[in-house]
């Protein structure tokens, strides 16, 4: 057991309505209304049949070019099932699902195959302004042909590209929230160089085994807020990150990401990487619950994709089962095994760097691992702080390559004969009480 406070006193802390002319989709008070004219479009009234077998694909694309010829509005998905290809989704657009539709894409690899080799989204909104989708309604990836084509791909040696369900490419003032996105090939909502975002109460949920099918991935965004959404996935049910263009030069960093009060169930948890060379920066995490995850906090980078990762709070944090508490890895994805030193490399645009993190009032409990925090001999994690933690986990918490650690009023419990802390080239850490198992 470690009890720490204020290093040295023994402490234990545990701890959509329509409008005249256009109407308001946003539920943040520090967002700017979300403003669509006042205009609605139902693709029923443009051919779609809501019996899941007929193909739909001429219809939405004849909703949506009625809707963007007009200068935008809502279309409207009323209950039923409607069979579709892919979609694009325009600006000043609605995408509004009742609470009894499904919208199923086509599991046929032809209806998204790009000449390039790649896959066109399954729903795909590019260089737009003032988009949402909205609504108590579902979207199915139908993602298992795709998921068993790619592990059988991966067996022979392959790697087999799938097109992931929500893409928002080069976009501002997007509103995601109350739908339910189900079984994507790939990842589920992956919003790319994007401003102003937001994903309110929304589920996304895949089989714990379905590979890559992450939850959320904001890539290069900024102004970012996730809330009230829970996501169940075979992959990082968040993943935050930033990479290079083909030139390798940085674009801007993904900063300014708030997420709140979520609930993450199957899946690799809320991670930051692994491709960081941007940077990410001012994340802010909050009264989120991980249950079952297999991570909670990650932190994932190596060599080469790694930037400067800084100003991360994670606060109000619940976990139960969680195999891997915190995870802060420099070595990604595969740390060198605890007392076989690594000499230090030079220091590069791409190194990854963790600074500046606190995690306070995290209550962690039925736990496997503690976690890991192992910066590079040449970068070590810098200005980590934990305060007011509890956590309780049959293995301990391993430190490598770090400077200025800080336990404060924390709490690890580990199996018998197991140590709770085990340390190697950590300068400038401090902690208070006792150590025992």
């Amino acid at each position: 057991m470690i009890r720490h406070s204020s290093f040295g006193r023994n402490v234990l802390c545990v701890l959509l309505p329509l409008g005249c002319l256009f109407f308001s989709l946003s539920t943040f008070a520090n967002a700017a209304p979300l403003k669509i004219p006042n205009r609605i479009f139902n693709i029923q009234s443009y051919g779609a049949k809501p019996d899941g077998k007929t193909d739909d694909t001429d219809a939405f694309r004849s909703t949506m070019q009625a809707c963007e010829k007009a200068g935008g509005g809502t279309i409207e998905v009323p209950n039923g099932r409607y069979l579709t290809g892919p979609i694009d989704l325009k600006s000043h657009t609605n995408l509004h699902l009742s609470s009894g539709a499904t919208i199923l894409f086509t599991d046929r690899e032809e209806a998204y195959a790009l000449p390039n080799g790649g896959y066109h989204p399954l729903l795909l909104a590019r260089n737009g302004s003032a988009v949402a989708i909205t609504g108590k309604g579902t979207m199915d990836g139908q993602g298992a042909p795709w998921w068993k084509a790619f592990l059988e791909a991966k067996k022979r040696g392959e790697i087999m590209r799938r097109p992931s369900m929500v893409v928002f490419d080069h976009c501002n003032h997007i509103l995601v929230q109350g739908v339910t996105l189900l079984n994507s090939p790939n990842i589920h909502l992956n919003p790319e160089y994007c401003t102003d975002l937001r994903v309110d109460g929304v589920i996304i949920r895949a089989p714990m085994n379905s590979p890559n099918t992450d939850g959320i991935d904001p890539t290069h965004c900024k102004d970012v807020s996730i809330t009230r959404c829970t996501i169940d996935t075979g992959d990082d049910c968040i993943a935050i990150g930033s990479g290079m263009d083909h030139s390798r030069k940085p674009f801007g960093p993904c900063k300014h990401i708030r997420i709140s009060d979520c609930v993450f169930l199957h899946g690799h948890g809320l991670s930051i990487g692994s491709f960081t060379e941007s940077g990410v920066r001012n994340v802010v995490v909050e009264n989120c619950i991980f249950d079952g995850t297999d991570n909670g906090i990650r932190l994932k980078s190596e060599r080469g994709r790694g930037g400067v990762v800084e100003n991360l709070t994670y606060r109000n944090i619940t976990m139960k089962n969680v195999k891997r508490v915190i995870d802060i890895m420099s070595y990604y994805p595969h740390s060198p095994k605890f007392g076989q030193l690594d000499p230090p490399q030079p220091v590069t645009a791409s190194t990854p760097v963790w600074r500046d993190i606190t995690i306070r009032n995290l209550h962690a409990t039925n736990c496997q691992e503690v976690g890991i925090i192992v910066g590079l001999p040449e970068e070590p994690v810098a200005r980590l702080v934990l305060r007011h933690v509890f956590i309780s986990a049959k293995k301990g918490l391993r430190i490598s390559y770090a400077k200025r650690i800080r336990l404060i009023d924390t709490t690890i419990l580990t199996a018998p004969n197991t140590k709770p802390i085990r340390m190697e080239a950590v300068t400038n850490f401090k902690q208070a009480g006792k150590l025992k198992s």
